[in-house]
């Protein structure tokens, strides 16, 4: 069902030559599969493996230094700390 409210509002905003009709219905054709996302909690079988790299993470990278000598990929160490510091903004 969230599916097909995804596909009707993309159908709509296709349609619509209004820039704030735009918006919203870009805004709610991304809403269902958010909603749906944020009850997620403990889904996948590498979730709980995820979650404690990310709380690793989070403890021991706090310079460039100790993101690039990290044991996990760089870049997947800074997009964990964009996610940890855009969760406080």
């Amino acid at each position: 069902i969230m599916f097909l409210f995804s596909i009707y509002f993309s159908f709509l905003y296709s349609k619509v030559k209004n820039k704030n009709a735009k918006i919203l219905l870009f805004l709610l054709s991304i809403a269902p599969p958010v909603f749906i996302s944020t009850f997620r909690y403990g889904v996948g079988t590498d979730f709980f493996g995820y979650r404690t790299s990310y709380f690793s993470i989070i403890e021991n990278c706090h310079d460039i230094s100790s993101i690039l000598s990290y044991y996990q990929e760089p870049l997947h160490v800074v997009i964990n700390l964009i996610a940890y510091i855009s969760a406080y903004i």
